[in-house]
C-alpha cells in the first residue's frame, strides 16, 4: 500500500494516478494550507506595498515556489481589477506543476523553469541565469540590479532568496499563506495505529512530496503513538520522496528511503517508478 501525505486536492489526483497504474494508495494528508489572518499586520503592510511595486513595474522577476503560492497571489491580485502583470515582468516556477498552476491563472505567460528539468534551488537559479545570459550576455554578476519577488509560505525555505542575493539580485519575499499540521480523521489516526501494532509498516511505503509532509507525518507518529512507540514506527517504515530536499527530510527524521526522483520534475514518472518499485518486491503483479 502506498500512503500519499501530501495536501489535498493534489493528494487525491495522486492517488487516483497510482489507482490507475493497478497500485493499492490511501490518502494521508499530514498538512495543510492556511491563509494570512488579518491581524497579521506586518505581513499584510508589505503585501500592500510589494503587490503595487508589481503593478508600477519595479520587479524585473516574478518567482512561484508552489501551486498553491499561485493560487493565492492569483486571487490577490485578480481583486483589483486594473490590469495583467507587466508585460516586462519574467516568470519563474521552480517546478512543472507550479508551471501549470501558473499557466491556468495567468494565460499566456511566458515561464522560466529548473534548469536541465530539476527542481531544485540551484537548478532554478541557473534557469534564471541562463534567461538573464540570453538577454543580457555574460556577466561577473548576471542578476546585479535585478528586483525579484518571491511568493513563499510563512517560514518557507531561506535557500533561494540566499542564493539569488548571492547573484546580485535584489530579493524580497511575499509570504502570503502558512502551511500547518493537519488533524487527521478518526480512521486515518487508526490506521497508523493498526500498521503499528501489526507491525506492519513495512508493507507499505510511506510517499512525500514536501519537507513540510515529512515534518508533518512525523508529528503525527508522535501525537498518536508516543514517543517509544513512534520511534519503533520510524525505524520500520520505509518512504519515497519527490525531490532532492524532500528526500533529505526523510533520512534526518530516520525513515528508509527506498525511491527519490531526484532528477526529472515529473510526477507521472515518479508514480511508474513506484510500481516498479512495488513489482520488484512482489508486491503487485
Amino acid at each position: 500500500m502506498l500512503l500519499i501525505t501530501r495536501p489535498d486536492p493534489k493528494c487525491r489526483a495522486f492517488v487516483e494516478l497510482c489507482t490507475g497504474l493497478g497500485l493499492s494508495a490511501y490518502a494521508l494528508p499530514t498538512i495543510e494550507f492556511e491563509p494570512l489572518i488579518p491581524r497579521e499586520l506586518e505581513v499584510i503592510s508589505a503585501r500592500s506595498g510589494m503587490i503595487q511595486g508589481l503593478r508600477d513595474g519595479l520587479y524585473s522577476w516574478l518567482v512561484f515556489t508552489s501551486g498553491h503560492g499561485v493560487e493565492v497571489f492569483s486571487d490577490i491580485w485578480r481583486s483589483d481589477p486594473s490590469g495583467e502583470l507587466p508585460v516586462t515582468l519574467q516568470i519563474a516556477s521552480q517546478g512543472s506543476g507550479t508551471s501549470r498552476a501558473i499557466k491556468q491563472r495567468f494565460a499566456g505567460l511566458s515561464i522560466i523553469e529548473p534548469n536541465a528539468g530539476g527542481h531544485t534551488a540551484a537548478d532554478l537559479l541557473q534557469g534564471v541565469i541562463a534567461a538573464e545570459e540570453r538577454q543580457s550576455g555574460i556577466g561577473e554578476q548576471k542578476l546585479a540590479g535585478k528586483r525579484v519577488l518571491i511568493i513563499s509560505p510563512l517560514k518557507g525555505r531561506e535557500l533561494l532568496p540566499a542564493m539569488l542575493a548571492e547573484n546580485g539580485a535584489a530579493v524580497e519575499v511575499l509570504r502570503l499563506y502558512r502551511t500547518v499540521p493537519r488533524t487527521l480523521r478518526q480512521t486515518e489516526a487508526d490506521l497508523i495505529r493498526e500498521f503499528t501494532e501489526q507491525n506492519r509498516w513495512r508493507d507499505a511505503i510511506v510517499v512525500f512530496f514536501s519537507p513540510s509532509a515529512v515534518r508533518g507525518f512525523h508529528l503525527q507518529l508522535g501525537s498518536l503513538l508516543g514517543e517509544q512507540d513512534a520511534a519503533a514506527a520510524s525505524r520500520a517504515l520505509t518512504a519515497a520522496a519527490f525531490g532532492p530536499t524532500t528526500a533529505a527530510e526523510v533520512q534526518s527524521r530516520g525513515y528508509q528511503l527506498i525511491l527519490s526522483n531526484t532528477g526529472a520534475d515529473d510526477e507521472s514518472k515518479f508514480a511508474l517508478a513506484l510500481a516498479e518499485h512495488l513489482r520488484s518486491r512482489r508486491i503487485i503483479r
